[in-house]
């Protein structure tokens, strides 16, 4: 077993592990309000005027679903547990955020791996590139003394902390 075997179980297993202790009500409650509220807002621009004029608008278009899903997730979640204090119910309830959890974070690892897996195909070409050969040398000499001015002065050209000196900054 290797470290990207030890970083796939720790993944899984802490996913499993969060879903075992925030069950499935609860966080599925706060997520789906927040969906939906971000629907609603977005739809109906105008309901992004209940959040104070000082907030900037785009803010205000998040800012207003993450209030109310945070709202409805806390009240959401005391109502409903007085139903999951039942012996049964939490132990399903836990059972289930266990699984969804778990799930969720073995598509991710999914994704992550199918991403650097893929990356090697998109890289590749750019690990192949060699040399300056003569051709491309010849090329750019071309294109120097078709414009000389660029090619005139070393420093017209050179870094400097803030970006680019030009060359009428370089003589005073």
């Amino acid at each position: 077993m290797n470290l990207v075997d030890v970083a796939i179980v720790v993944v899984i297993g802490l996913g499993i592990l969060i879903g075992w202790r925030n069950g499935l009500i609860g966080p599925l409650l706060a997520e789906g309000t927040f969906l939906l509220s971000y629907w609603i807002v977005s739809t109906h621009p105008g309901l992004a005027a209940l959040v104070p004029s000082s907030v900037p608008r785009p803010l205000a278009v998040l800012i207003l679903p993450i209030a109310l899903g945070l709202v409805v997730g806390f009240v959401g979640r005391a109502v409903f547990m007085s139903f999951f204090r039942l012996p049964l119910t939490h132990s399903l309830d836990k059972i289930l955020g266990a699984a969804a959890n778990g799930g969720l974070a073995f598509v991710i690892v999914y994704v992550v791996l199918l991403g650097l897996a893929g990356a090697g195909t998109v890289l590749d070409p750019l690990t192949k590139v060699g040399s300056v050969q003569a051709p491309q040398v010849v090329a750019m000499q071309m294109l120097l003394a078709e414009n000389p001015q660029v090619a005139s002065s070393p420093r017209s050209q050179a870094p400097t902390r803030l970006g680019w000196r030009s060359s009428a900054s370089t003589r005073r």
